[in-house]
């Protein structure tokens, strides 16, 4: 299972996404990948 943390691209954390994410592997077995992601604020944008 892929997990995104939510916040439109302009707030959350991977950090905040642990907890669920163990819960969801240890309660159905899956496999729960999360990937953190540069957010709005922290990007630059080019010309």
């Amino acid at each position: 299972m892929l997990y995104l943390h939510g916040g439109g691209f302009i707030g959350g954390s991977i950090d905040v996404a642990d907890d669920p994410c163990r819960a969801v592997a240890n309660g159905t077995g899956a496999i729960v990948v999360s990937a953190e992601y540069r957010l709005a604020q922290e990007a630059t944008s080019q010309p």
